[in-house]
């Protein structure tokens, strides 16, 4: 697409303001990016910031963003050496877009292959959906939120990301109890696909 806009692409800069606040959570170990559990959740990745996209056990990249401009730079035909993360121009003229998988699909995928950065990601579009900042703070909150409107015990809940990754959070017995009975059960159709994975 951006060959057939007629603009011949310079310098490629990645954008990563959708996303706010710090990109690592409290209680992740930052070894977990090398062990593959992990990236920091930047708004721009190629493969959920996989080093090795085929492979699930593969390492994260410490600058998924970086890699993710670098690898378009290279497509484009421009330095990759030259990539630099900035906020896009207010004027900037739309070349080219990319979608998404539709949700449910990355819903499925994350399940199957229980992947951290996903669920952290997905969590960002669940907190702006919902009018919350894209952040830890934000998607926890939407979560929990939404979780507590259903009706699910959330006392003694204390969470800090929306993978389960961090050892800082804290879920009762209790409450993963009621929200598995709650998806398997017919009082809340909106939780089903929650166990239809």
């Amino acid at each position: 697409q951006v060959r057939k806009s007629g603009v011949k692409p310079t310098a490629v800069q990645v954008d990563t303001s959708l996303f706010s606040g710090p990109d690592m959570a409290p209680g992740w170990d930052p070894d977990d990016i090398g062990g593959g559990d992990i990236a920091p959740i930047q708004a721009v990745m190629l493969d959920a910031g996989r080093i090795q996209p085929t492979t699930l056990e593969s390492r994260r990249s410490p600058t998924p963003a970086l890699d993710a401009g670098r690898a378009l730079a290279v497509a484009l035909g421009v330095d990759p050496d030259k990539v630099t993360i900035a906020p896009g121009p207010a004027d900037g003229r739309e070349l080219a877009s990319v979608q998404s998988a539709p949700l449910m699909e990355r819903l499925t995928q994350m399940m199957l292959a229980s992947d951290n950065v996903m669920a952290e990601t997905i969590g960002r579009e669940v907190a702006r959906a919902t009018g919350r900042p894209s952040s830890f703070a934000g998607s926890v909150d939407a979560v929990t939120s939404r979780l507590t409107a259903e009706k699910i015990d959330m006392a003694g809940a204390s969470l800090v990301d929306s993978s389960g990754l961090s050892v800082a959070n804290l879920l009762t017995a209790k409450t993963l109890d009621e929200v598995v009975n709650a998806a398997a059960g017919p009082d809340h159709p909106a939780l089903r696909p929650m166990v239809d994975m």
